[in-house]
């Protein structure tokens, strides 16, 4: 993303975030659109402070920031949420992975608050285990877990710190252009009419945030549900694995091998090190039966059991293989063979 600079003017650093996080979520915008926004901003925020003084550092208060965001909202299709709210308190590896969880859906931002020598808003559309990669007008480009450095153009490097409460998540209002949300959690509606591929290109979404970084898999069988949509478009045998650590939240979802499943083709040593690579704690396995037939041959039923060997070596627990054909999924944990 190409973020608007902003110079040295850091009160100004709440502006410039929120056209930011328009320009990533709904944009590109021009610079004629950007400067529309900006003079929006300014409009709002006027009567409330001298310029001048923000300029100098005083910043963007959090209220402000909110109501910058709406003035937004009131001209790109954005949505915004506001998760830890009046809480007390919030446990960092919570925050850390819905934060994760939020930023592997499409088209989404988190706006932060960060405080050291100037308090400022800044955004981040990518993160690893540790590292958040910022973009904002103050030129922070990480932020190691509570901490990131700044650079100024003389090098010198200022500590900062963010505050999880002041954090929103931002986002796409639509998932396409066929589909919004609705009002409860999982529904959605239709703007118009839609095609086969507008059914198939919402249903890749929902899919890739079924099993999404940082959800939790709190049922072996829920986590089924979509493997027959996933699978489905495979005319050979493929196997896959959906890793998680030791509280089932969801560290990858891989294909790890093509061709026909038996201990020919799939080695339970690269299953292993891949498996210790995410430092992977449980694991659900899955194949696909072109055939159509969903009961586990001879083969699945050997390599599940010397994946299990060998996995629990290392202490990684396979909570289920299913089995996929057509529109059916076999449980061979509830055949009891896993």
């Amino acid at each position: 993303m190409q973020a608007f600079k902003q110079g040295d003017l850091d009160g100004f650093c709440g502006i410039y975030s929120v056209i930011n996080a328009v320009h990533y979520v709904s944009g590109p915008l021009s610079a004629t659109q950007s400067k529309r926004l900006f003079r929006l901003f300014l409009e709002y925020l006027e009567p409330k402070n001298s310029l001048l003084e923000r300029a100098d550092g005083e910043g963007v208060l959090l209220n402000e920031l909110s109501g910058m965001v709406n003035i937004a909202r009131d001209h790109y299709p954005i949505q915004r949420q506001k998760p830890f709210h009046k809480q007390p308190g919030i446990a960092f590896e919570d925050y850390w992975t819905q934060c994760q969880q939020f930023l592997s859906q499409p088209d989404s931002i988190i706006l932060i608050a960060l405080e050291g020598m100037h308090s400022h808003w800044t955004l981040t559309h990518q993160m690893t285990d540790s590292m958040m990669y910022l973009f904002d007008s103050s030129s922070c480009k990480q932020l190691h877990k509570r901490h990131c450095q700044m650079f100024s153009d003389e090098d010198e490097t200022k500590p900062h710190y963010f505050y999880a409460t002041h954090t929103y998540f931002i986002r796409r209002k639509t998932m396409n252009k066929a589909f919004i949300a609705g009002e409860n959690s999982g529904e959605y509606i239709t703007t118009r009419p839609v095609d086969a591929e507008d059914i198939l290109t919402m249903a890749k979404q929902l899919i890739s945030r079924k099993y999404a970084r940082g959800r939790i898999i709190d049922n072996p069988r829920a986590a089924a549900d979509y493997l027959p949509h996933k699978l489905a478009e495979y005319e050979h045998e493929t196997f896959w694995a959906l890793f998680m650590d030791n509280q089932h939240r969801v560290l990858a979802f891989e294909k790890l091998f093509t061709g026909t499943i038996d201990q020919a083709s799939v080695y339970p040593r690269e299953v292993l090190k891949r498996a210790l690579q995410l430092n992977a704690k449980a694991i659900i396995f899955a194949h696909n039966h072109p055939s159509g037939q969903t009961e586990p041959s001879n083969s699945d039923i050997q390599i599940t059991q010397k994946l299990k060997q060998v996995l629990n070596l290392v202490d990684i627990n396979v909570l289920d293989h299913f089995i996929v054909a057509a529109e059916n999924v076999t449980s061979m944990a509830e055949l009891g063979h896993c």
